[in-house]
């Protein structure tokens, strides 16, 4: 039998004053994160659109690191 995990997830949304919005939304599996950037906007014609840009990262985009933090990071990628 097999035990389900729970699945961690983080959410973060804007709205501005023409309408428009952008929305974040980062979901942990199994071996990483995955990052989805909602924008909700209107285009030049005045048609209302919709952008999706999803990511993979292996640490959490969300998260908050010092400066030295991520050049500990980078350091020991590179």
């Amino acid at each position: 039998m097999m035990e389900s995990k729970s699945t961690k997830s983080w959410e973060n949304s804007e709205k501005f004053e023409d309408g428009s919005s952008t929305k974040v939304c980062v979901r942990e599996v199994e071996n990483g994160f995955i990052k989805t950037v909602t924008k909700h906007y209107m285009d030049d014609k005045g048609s209302w659109k919709y952008d999706d840009t999803v990511t993979v990262h292996f640490e959490n985009p969300m998260e908050e690191k010092s400066l030295a933090d991520k050049l500990q990071t980078f350091l020991e990628e590179n």
